[in-house]
């Protein structure tokens, strides 16, 4: 059993998703049929986003992409985190948490090389429902940090922060004392974005989960960084 907090040290923390864009032969999806839906317009910053609704999705896959099917499966109509039963399984086995999640079906035509494969039952982690610290802005680069007043979305100086975030590495970082001791978690930042433990990486390492990205916290965002590599080849 891993155990999921070491009292002698630091706890680390990672951000954490699918690694598609490193990790070659498994599928995509390209489509999210139902499931989302478009937010009234905020009156003051003009913003409509596109959201979950809140419940299981249907979607569909790139037609051309995937010999095998991954524990962690990418999403490009939406960001979201999708997991196979075999990490939900290794979560609880571990202790990890039990965390709100949502049924995704695949719809229409597979790839050909998946066809005759065992298709996972995935579902995706409702990150709305896991804000388990507040994210320190500043610490993470942010300048000219405001929230609007219609529909609380931040806003920041987008020229001012990406001189600033390239000026040197940045990490992505909490305020202190708000994180609520979750295994897996968001912030206020966003609903999409993930964060873990050290318990989650070793669960994925010991488990062989695949097409998990891992990245120290300290890394901030690292858009060319490839992740961890937890698995022993």
């Amino acid at each position: 059993m891993i155990r999921a907090f070491n009292k002698m040290k630091p706890m680390q923390f990672y951000s954490v998703s699918h690694n598609s864009f490193v990790n070659e032969g498994f599928p995509w999806i390209n489509r999210v049929t139902s499931g989302l839906f478009n937010e009234a317009q905020c009156p003051i910053c003009g913003r409509r986003p596109r959201v979950p609704s809140g419940g299981d999705i249907e979607a569909t896959l790139e037609p051309r992409l995937g010999s095998g099917w991954p524990d962690v499966l990418g999403c490009g109509a939406y960001p979201f985190f999708i997991v196979s039963p075999r990490v939900i399984d290794a979560w609880r086995e571990e202790r990890i948490g039990e965390f709100p999640h949502h049924k995704v079906t695949i719809v229409g035509p597979l790839p050909k090389r998946l066809v005759y494969k065992n298709q996972p039952d995935y579902c995706w982690l409702d990150g709305a429902k896991m804000q388990g610290a507040l994210f320190d802005y500043n610490m993470s680069g942010f300048v000219g940090l405001y929230f609007c007043k219609g529909c609380g979305a931040a806003e920041f100086d987008v020229s001012a922060t990406y001189d600033r975030q390239h000026s040197r590495k940045y990490p992505y970082a909490f305020t202190t004392g708000s994180w609520h001791a979750a295994n897996v978690f968001t912030t206020d930042l966003s609903p999409t974005l993930f964060f873990c433990t050290e318990a989650l990486l070793q669960c994925a390492r010991q488990h062989r989960l695949t097409n998990f990205r891992f990245l120290d916290v300290e890394d901030g965002g690292a858009p060319g960084n490839t992740g961890i590599e937890y698995l022993e080849h």
